[in-house]
Protein backbone atom coordinates (compact mmCIF):
# COMPACT_ATOMS: atom_id res chain seq x y z
CA UNK A 1 0.00 0.00 0.00
CA UNK A 2 1.28 3.58 -1.01
CA UNK A 3 0.87 6.02 1.77
CA UNK A 4 0.13 9.50 0.48
CA UNK A 5 1.32 12.44 2.08
CA UNK A 6 -0.04 16.01 1.66
CA UNK A 7 3.40 17.37 1.37
CA UNK A 8 3.99 16.59 -1.94
CA UNK A 9 2.29 19.85 -3.17
CA UNK A 10 3.96 21.90 -0.09
CA UNK A 11 6.85 24.44 -0.27
CA UNK A 12 9.41 23.59 1.40
CA UNK A 13 11.70 25.77 3.56
CA UNK A 14 14.92 26.90 2.15
CA UNK A 15 17.17 24.01 4.59
CA UNK A 16 17.38 21.31 3.18
CA UNK A 17 16.87 19.52 6.86
CA UNK A 18 13.60 21.92 7.70
CA UNK A 19 11.87 20.69 4.05
CA UNK A 20 13.23 16.96 5.38
CA UNK A 21 11.43 17.63 8.83
CA UNK A 22 8.23 19.18 7.41
CA UNK A 23 7.95 15.97 4.83
CA UNK A 24 8.91 13.34 8.01
CA UNK A 25 6.01 15.29 10.04
CA UNK A 26 3.66 14.57 7.12
CA UNK A 27 4.17 11.21 6.43
CA UNK A 28 3.47 10.92 10.04
CA UNK A 29 0.04 12.45 10.24
CA UNK A 30 -0.68 10.40 6.77
CA UNK A 31 -0.61 7.10 8.69
CA UNK A 32 -1.78 8.54 11.68
CA UNK A 33 -4.83 10.77 11.52
CA UNK A 34 -7.53 8.44 10.39
CA UNK A 35 -9.20 5.88 12.72
CA UNK A 36 -10.28 3.49 10.44
CA UNK A 37 -7.79 4.06 7.07
CA UNK A 38 -4.91 1.83 8.16
CA UNK A 39 -1.73 2.67 6.60
CA UNK A 40 1.55 0.36 6.06
CA UNK A 41 3.30 2.82 7.99
CA UNK A 42 6.80 0.33 6.82
CA UNK A 43 10.29 1.84 7.02
CA UNK A 44 11.07 1.71 3.90
CA UNK A 45 8.05 3.70 2.67
CA UNK A 46 8.69 6.13 4.96
CA UNK A 47 11.99 6.63 3.32
CA UNK A 48 11.42 6.33 -0.06
CA UNK A 49 8.54 8.72 -0.18
CA UNK A 50 10.88 11.25 1.78
CA UNK A 51 14.19 10.67 -0.69
CA UNK A 52 11.52 11.16 -3.32
CA UNK A 53 10.77 15.19 -2.32
CA UNK A 54 14.60 15.88 -2.10
CA UNK A 55 16.78 16.25 -5.46
CA UNK A 56 20.09 17.22 -4.21
CA UNK A 57 22.02 13.48 -3.65
CA UNK A 58 24.04 15.10 -0.92
CA UNK A 59 20.98 16.23 0.75
CA UNK A 60 19.22 13.05 -0.28
CA UNK A 61 21.71 11.03 1.74
CA UNK A 62 21.93 13.56 4.84
CA UNK A 63 18.08 13.27 4.74
CA UNK A 64 17.79 9.37 5.00
CA UNK A 65 20.70 9.25 7.82
CA UNK A 66 18.52 11.35 9.85
CA UNK A 67 14.97 9.30 9.02
CA UNK A 68 16.88 6.27 9.68
CA UNK A 69 18.44 7.13 13.28
CA UNK A 70 15.42 8.68 13.93
CA UNK A 71 13.23 5.78 13.37
CA UNK A 72 15.83 3.62 14.79
CA UNK A 73 17.44 5.10 17.51
CA UNK A 74 16.78 3.02 21.35
CA UNK A 75 16.74 -0.14 19.56
CA UNK A 76 19.24 -2.05 21.56
CA UNK A 77 16.78 -3.76 24.31
CA UNK A 78 14.69 -5.32 21.59
CA UNK A 79 17.52 -6.17 19.57
CA UNK A 80 18.87 -8.05 22.63
CA UNK A 81 15.45 -9.81 23.37
CA UNK A 82 15.30 -11.18 19.82
CA UNK A 83 18.74 -11.93 20.53
CA UNK A 84 17.59 -13.88 23.85
CA UNK A 85 14.80 -15.42 22.25
CA UNK A 86 16.55 -17.19 19.57
CA UNK A 87 19.14 -18.42 22.20
CA UNK A 88 16.95 -20.54 24.31
CA UNK A 89 17.10 -23.99 24.21
CA UNK A 90 14.03 -24.58 24.55
CA UNK A 91 13.24 -23.67 20.99
CA UNK A 92 13.21 -25.55 17.99
CA UNK A 93 15.54 -24.11 15.60
CA UNK A 94 13.32 -24.75 12.53
CA UNK A 95 11.69 -21.40 11.81
CA UNK A 96 7.71 -22.87 10.67
CA UNK A 97 6.34 -19.40 10.36
CA UNK A 98 4.98 -20.28 6.36
CA UNK A 99 3.43 -22.81 8.49
CA UNK A 100 1.95 -20.24 11.59
CA UNK A 101 0.85 -17.82 8.80
CA UNK A 102 -2.10 -20.34 7.84
CA UNK A 103 -3.49 -19.60 11.26
CA UNK A 104 -5.06 -15.82 12.48
CA UNK A 105 -3.33 -14.80 15.84
CA UNK A 106 -5.39 -11.92 16.40
CA UNK A 107 -7.81 -12.79 19.00
CA UNK A 108 -5.09 -14.03 20.81
CA UNK A 109 -3.93 -9.96 21.09
CA UNK A 110 -7.26 -8.99 22.49
CA UNK A 111 -7.85 -11.64 25.39
CA UNK A 112 -5.95 -10.29 28.04
CA UNK A 113 -7.98 -8.50 30.76
CA UNK A 114 -6.36 -4.47 30.68
CA UNK A 115 -5.58 -4.31 34.41
CA UNK A 116 -3.12 -7.63 33.53
CA UNK A 117 -1.43 -6.30 30.88
CA UNK A 118 1.39 -3.63 32.32
CA UNK A 119 4.36 -1.56 30.72
CA UNK A 120 6.33 1.10 31.30
CA UNK A 121 7.98 4.59 29.67
CA UNK A 122 11.27 6.03 30.19
CA UNK A 123 14.58 5.95 32.61
CA UNK A 124 12.47 6.11 35.40
CA UNK A 125 9.71 3.61 34.77
CA UNK A 126 6.78 5.80 34.54
CA UNK A 127 3.83 3.64 33.95
CA UNK A 128 1.72 3.08 30.94
CA UNK A 129 -1.31 1.46 29.56
CA UNK A 130 -1.78 0.15 26.37
CA UNK A 131 -5.02 -1.66 25.19
CA UNK A 132 -5.36 -3.12 21.91
CA UNK A 133 -8.77 -2.57 20.52
CA UNK A 134 -9.32 -4.45 17.21
CA UNK A 135 -6.75 -5.93 15.65
CA UNK A 136 -7.15 -7.33 12.31
CA UNK A 137 -5.42 -9.69 9.68
CA UNK A 138 -4.54 -8.46 6.62
CA UNK A 139 -6.01 -11.06 4.33
CA UNK A 140 -3.42 -9.72 1.69
CA UNK A 141 -0.46 -9.76 3.38
CA UNK A 142 -0.84 -13.07 5.57
CA UNK A 143 2.55 -12.24 7.82
CA UNK A 144 1.06 -8.58 8.53
CA UNK A 145 -1.52 -7.76 11.21
CA UNK A 146 -3.28 -3.96 11.63
CA UNK A 147 -3.88 -2.62 15.19
CA UNK A 148 -5.93 -0.04 16.51
CA UNK A 149 -5.57 1.09 20.04
CA UNK A 150 -5.18 3.24 22.94
CA UNK A 151 -2.36 4.33 25.08
CA UNK A 152 -2.54 6.23 29.16
CA UNK A 153 0.48 7.89 30.59
CA UNK A 154 -0.77 9.69 33.48
CA UNK A 155 -4.26 11.05 32.64
CA UNK A 156 -3.28 11.58 28.81
CA UNK A 157 -4.96 9.13 26.61
CA UNK A 158 -3.88 8.99 23.10
CA UNK A 159 -5.13 6.69 20.11
CA UNK A 160 -2.77 4.77 17.44
CA UNK A 161 -3.06 2.48 14.64
CA UNK A 162 -0.42 0.85 13.03
CA UNK A 163 0.93 -2.78 12.50
CA UNK A 164 2.09 -5.88 13.49
CA UNK A 165 4.66 -7.98 11.34
CA UNK A 166 5.64 -11.71 12.02
CA UNK A 167 8.94 -12.91 11.27
CA UNK A 168 9.70 -15.78 12.81
CA UNK A 169 7.39 -19.05 14.43
CA UNK A 170 9.08 -22.12 16.32
CA UNK A 171 7.77 -24.93 17.77
CA UNK A 172 8.48 -25.52 21.58
CA UNK A 173 11.26 -28.26 22.26
CA UNK A 174 9.59 -29.83 25.09
CA UNK A 175 5.66 -28.93 25.31
CA UNK A 176 4.24 -28.59 28.80
CA UNK A 177 1.09 -30.74 27.76
CA UNK A 178 1.19 -33.92 26.09
CA UNK A 179 -0.59 -33.90 22.99
CA UNK A 180 -0.65 -30.17 22.16
CA UNK A 181 2.28 -28.19 20.25
CA UNK A 182 3.15 -25.20 21.94
CA UNK A 183 5.39 -22.27 20.21
CA UNK A 184 6.19 -18.40 19.39
CA UNK A 185 5.93 -16.20 17.13
CA UNK A 186 8.19 -12.79 16.59
CA UNK A 187 7.93 -9.88 14.70
CA UNK A 188 8.07 -6.34 14.37
CA UNK A 189 5.63 -3.79 15.24
CA UNK A 190 5.02 0.00 14.68
CA UNK A 191 2.33 1.63 15.91
CA UNK A 192 1.31 5.58 15.51
CA UNK A 193 -0.48 7.92 17.56
CA UNK A 194 -2.75 10.19 16.53
CA UNK A 195 -0.81 13.34 15.91
CA UNK A 196 -4.02 15.79 16.98
CA UNK A 197 -3.89 14.87 20.47
CA UNK A 198 -1.29 15.91 23.02
CA UNK A 199 2.16 14.20 23.96
CA UNK A 200 2.22 11.65 21.08
CA UNK A 201 5.06 9.68 19.02
CA UNK A 202 5.74 6.05 17.30
CA UNK A 203 6.03 2.67 19.34
CA UNK A 204 8.41 0.82 17.78
CA UNK A 205 10.10 -2.83 18.08
CA UNK A 206 9.78 -6.21 18.94
CA UNK A 207 7.14 -8.66 19.82
CA UNK A 208 7.21 -12.38 20.93
CA UNK A 209 3.44 -14.29 21.28
CA UNK A 210 3.24 -17.96 22.58
CA UNK A 211 0.87 -19.66 21.33
CA UNK A 212 -0.62 -23.62 21.23
CA UNK A 213 -2.39 -25.65 18.64
CA UNK A 214 -5.51 -27.02 20.67
CA UNK A 215 -6.53 -30.85 19.83
CA UNK A 216 -8.94 -29.47 17.17
CA UNK A 217 -6.31 -27.99 15.51
CA UNK A 218 -7.06 -24.23 16.45
CA UNK A 219 -4.32 -21.92 17.92
CA UNK A 220 -4.96 -20.45 21.01
CA UNK A 221 -3.08 -17.88 23.59
CA UNK A 222 -0.48 -19.82 25.68
CA UNK A 223 -2.25 -19.71 29.08
CA UNK A 224 -1.40 -23.69 30.39
CA UNK A 225 1.15 -22.36 32.89
CA UNK A 226 -0.51 -19.11 33.88
CA UNK A 227 0.05 -20.43 37.22
CA UNK A 228 3.16 -20.76 37.37
CA UNK A 229 5.50 -18.18 38.59
CA UNK A 230 6.78 -16.08 36.21
CA UNK A 231 4.30 -16.46 33.63
CA UNK A 232 3.93 -13.69 30.80
CA UNK A 233 2.88 -13.39 27.41
CA UNK A 234 2.60 -10.86 24.43
CA UNK A 235 5.79 -9.40 25.29
CA UNK A 236 6.36 -5.75 23.56
CA UNK A 237 10.30 -4.23 23.82
CA UNK A 238 11.45 -1.38 21.96
CA UNK A 239 10.91 2.32 22.43
CA UNK A 240 8.43 5.30 21.78
CA UNK A 241 9.89 8.71 20.06
CA UNK A 242 7.96 11.88 20.27
CA UNK A 243 7.16 13.27 16.51
CA UNK A 244 8.67 16.53 17.49
CA UNK A 245 11.94 14.75 18.84
CA UNK A 246 15.04 12.66 17.57
CA UNK A 247 15.56 10.99 21.33
CA UNK A 248 13.39 7.80 21.71
CA UNK A 249 11.95 6.51 25.45
CA UNK A 250 12.62 2.98 26.35
CA UNK A 251 9.03 1.42 26.13
CA UNK A 252 8.18 -1.65 27.22
CA UNK A 253 4.42 -3.83 27.82
CA UNK A 254 2.85 -7.03 28.12
CA UNK A 255 0.83 -9.78 29.71
CA UNK A 256 1.62 -10.29 33.07
CA UNK A 257 4.92 -9.46 33.33
CA UNK A 258 7.33 -6.97 31.69
CA UNK A 259 10.41 -7.90 29.72
CA UNK A 260 13.83 -6.31 30.07
CA UNK A 261 12.34 -4.44 33.14
CA UNK A 262 15.55 -3.96 34.90
CA UNK A 263 14.83 -2.97 38.77
CA UNK A 264 11.14 -2.24 38.85
CA UNK A 265 10.10 -5.58 38.84
CA UNK A 266 10.51 -6.43 42.68
CA UNK A 267 7.67 -9.24 42.52
CA UNK A 268 8.90 -12.95 42.81
CA UNK A 269 6.31 -15.29 41.78
CA UNK A 270 3.90 -12.45 39.79
CA UNK A 271 4.89 -8.94 38.55
CA UNK A 272 5.28 -6.22 41.51
CA UNK A 273 6.38 -2.73 40.93
CA UNK A 274 9.34 -1.67 43.78
CA UNK A 275 8.18 1.01 45.83
CA UNK A 276 10.88 3.66 44.98
CA UNK A 277 8.36 3.93 41.13
CA UNK A 278 5.36 4.24 43.31
CA UNK A 279 5.33 8.02 42.51
CA UNK A 280 5.58 7.31 38.39
CA UNK A 281 2.22 5.65 38.49
CA UNK A 282 2.45 2.35 40.09
CA UNK A 283 0.68 3.54 43.52
CA UNK A 284 -2.44 2.39 42.36
CA UNK A 285 -1.45 -0.99 41.41
CA UNK A 286 0.62 -1.58 44.57
CA UNK A 287 -2.53 -0.64 46.66
CA UNK A 288 -4.96 -2.41 45.07
CA UNK A 289 -2.67 -5.82 45.14
CA UNK A 290 -0.82 -5.99 48.56
CA UNK A 291 -1.28 -4.46 51.88
CA UNK A 292 -4.50 -4.51 54.15
CA UNK A 293 -7.87 -5.61 52.38
CA UNK A 294 -9.47 -2.03 53.23
CA UNK A 295 -11.44 0.70 52.04
CA UNK A 296 -8.11 2.17 50.03
CA UNK A 297 -7.85 -1.33 48.49
CA UNK A 298 -10.75 -1.35 47.00
CA UNK A 299 -10.85 2.03 45.88
CA UNK A 300 -7.50 1.24 43.71
CA UNK A 301 -8.72 -2.30 42.63
CA UNK A 302 -11.43 -0.86 41.00
CA UNK A 303 -9.53 2.21 39.70
CA UNK A 304 -7.48 -0.87 37.91
CA UNK A 305 -10.36 -2.43 36.76
CA UNK A 306 -12.07 0.62 34.55
CA UNK A 307 -12.17 0.70 31.04
CA UNK A 308 -10.27 3.94 30.46
CA UNK A 309 -9.81 3.64 26.84
CA UNK A 310 -14.04 3.98 26.54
Amino acid sequence: MIIKSPAANTAFASSGVDALSNVFVSLLRSVSGTRRGFGSPALTQILTLAASFINDRQMKLLGLLILISTIAIGQDDSSKFKTQILASEYLLKQDVKKEILTYDISALLTKTANNSIVGFIGKDYQRIRIKFISVVKNQEQQDEYFVYGKSMVKENVCEFQGTLRITNAFYLRNPEVKDVKQGIVIGDYSLFENTSQKHVGLFKGLFKINWYIDKQGQIQYDDLMIDADGFSNNQFVGTWTAYNETVSKACNWGDYRIAMSGDLDSGAGEFFPDQKYSANGWNSYRQAYSGPNDATAAAARKKEIQEWWK
